[in-house]
């Protein structure tokens, strides 16, 4: 899978009970504020109520109790919420067994010594709402009896009871409270964190449609699955789906694209593209019957979490509807945010899509055009025009001693074919001849059509006249073997001008004149054969006349 964006797969991994089930940070702070206050007043009672070594060592006993568990309350704060919550439990009960030993050392002989009992109550309140309170209250209530049983009942039970209450209805609102304000910065910090992931997916959805701008379709692919694999999913798939329903559905590469794809009929990715291209939105698979619901894994299977994929339509064209499929890993059905930023970014990459095949379209017509333009529609050979951009390019930059050659062929008794059998038994012969005429040349030379029933042959890198003589009598000997045309053997024949010019200085139209002057000699000698040009005989001649 594509890396995500920075602090995308951090929020994402981030479970919500780490919110909920946690004293969150800002009230574990303030309860590290009272404890402290807690022990300043403690330690103040103490040093003006009993001016001795007692008092003085009970007074830093009490300060360092608390300053310790202000250091585990702080250690706990920077660890799992698991964690938090066991170091939670245990400053709970230190918290309760301080004051209660206090109130002991004290022997309650005021009204301050039982009214801190109030603050280990509230911080069960705080800690742990309601079941906290109870448990807190409990055992304080059961700490302060049991001091007042061993102490010959020093403080009427009534008076003791009414204390007790007392402080069960000052933490009482304190529980009520501290629930509503967990679960107002619970939700404020889910809230905060699905802000955060909002922003990632549309910041990775916005670079993934910037870096989409390309006019090549591969690479707006590539940028396509690259960018899906940084929000979070896996197995991203690009392709162009066709059929309505069922088996009929297949998947096929997106057009103009290099992809090669695996996508067997059935597959469950076909069956959630198409739910996706008739719902022109994000579709999320499988969904469980009439309820609409996201199938998820049940309670005996919870190790094997069923992978969830969702569809995107990302372009339409009348050919079809090109669609984008990735597995959501996690388990379940994705956050909505998730599937929001998928439809963004996949309508931004169509978009880029769309106008990237549109370019390779219009550079296809283009090139489609330009070899239209230079060659023959029938034979598909160079045409005239092109021949002399060839010969034109060739003549001059040859090697010296290097000769060029030009066979200018017509066809013997063509007429009298288109005559008898027909324009297209006509059209048909010439292709035949067109065939023939590559077969007899090596790679690299230049056969044309000049138009009806002449043709031209461009010879490179030759040493002398006898290559060029050598094909020419190929040719001639080639085109006397009957064509067949139409359940028919015709024969014909051809006459071949041949000139020859020195590569390195040679006239292109000077080259393709003589030819043509050549063929004309070669059909007053009897036709059925090649004639060369006089000039080319001289090797040092550039055939000017």
């Amino acid at each position: 899978m594509a890396r995500e964006a920075p602090g995308l797969d951090q929020r994402r991994d981030r479970a919500p009970a780490d919110v909920d089930s946690a004293m969150p940070a800002s009230i574990e702070s303030a309860l590290r504020r009272v404890r402290a206050l807690t022990a300043v007043l403690v330690a103040a009672h103490l040093f003006m109520s009993e001016r001795d070594v007692l008092a003085v060592w009970a007074i830093f006993a009490v300060a360092g109790c608390f300053l310790a568990l202000n250091g585990i309350s702080w250690i706990a704060q920077r660890n799992s919420p698991r964690v938090r919550n066991a170091l939670g439990v245990l400053q709970l009960v230190a918290d309760t067994a301080i004051v209660l030993i206090v109130v002991w050392i004290r022997e309650g002989d005021s009204s301050i010594d039982w009214a801190i009992l109030v603050w280990p109550v509230v911080e069960g309140a705080i800690r742990f709402q309601l079941p906290g309170l109870v448990a807190t209250w409990v055992a304080v209530g059961a700490g302060y009896a049991g001091w007042n049983h061993l102490n010959d009942e020093a403080i009427e039970w009534q008076t003791l009871g009414e204390q007790l209450v007392v402080v069960v209805l000052v933490a009482l609102p304190t529980a009520f409270l501290a629930k509503h304000l967990v679960d107002e910065m619970a939700a404020h910090a889910r809230g905060r964190e699905e802000a955060e992931r909002r922003g990632a997916l549309l910041k990775a959805a916005a670079l993934g449609g910037r870096r989409s701008t390309s006019l090549d379709v591969d690479s707006i692919l590539d940028v396509l699955r690259e960018t899906i694999g940084q929000m979070g999913f896996a197995d991203p798939l690009v392709f162009e789906i066709e059929g309505a329903t069922g088996p009929s559905l297949l998947a096929r590469p997106v057009k103009h694209s290099k992809d090669v794809l695996a996508v067997p009929p059935g597959d469950p990715r076909l069956v959630a593209a198409a739910e996706a291209r008739d719902s022109n939105g994000v579709a999320v698979w499988p969904r469980d019957g009439e309820t609409g619901e996201v199938r998820r894994s049940s309670a005996t299977d919870a190790a094997k979490r069923y992978s969830v994929l969702v569809a995107a339509p990302v372009a339409h064209d009348e050919e079809g509807v090109v669609v984008l499929t990735a597995r959501w890993p996690s388990g379940g059905a994705p956050p909505a945010s998730q599937c929001e930023s998928v439809e963004l970014f996949a309508a931004q990459a169509g978009a880029a899509l769309r106008n990237a095949q549109t370019h390779k379209e219009l550079e296809s017509l283009k090139d489609r055009l330009a070899y239209e333009a230079a060659h023959d529609v029938l034979t598909d050979l160079p045409n005239r025009r092109r021949f002399h951009e060839e010969i034109e390019r060739v003549c001059g930059r040859g090697r010296p001693g290097d000769l060029i050659g030009v066979l200018f062929l017509d066809l013997d008794g063509f007429k009298g074919v288109n005559d008898r059998y027909g324009h297209d038994r006509a059209d048909d012969l010439l292709v035949q001849v067109a065939k023939r005429l590559r077969a007899c040349v090596r790679p690299g030379d230049v056969v044309a059509r000049m138009g009806g029933d002449e043709f031209t042959v461009m010879l490179t890198r030759l040493e002398g006249p006898a290559p060029a003589i050598e094909v020419a009598e190929r040719v001639c000997q080639m085109l006397t073997e009957p064509f067949q045309l139409g359940g028919s053997n015709v024969t014909i024949s051809t006459s071949i001008g041949i000139a020859l010019g020195p590569a390195d200085r040679a006239d292109a139209g000077d080259l393709v004149r003589r030819a043509d002057v050549a063929m004309y000699r070669a059909k007053r000698q009897g036709k059925a054969g090649w004639a060369m040009d006089p000039a080319s005989l001289d090797p040092v001649s550039d055939g000017a006349s």
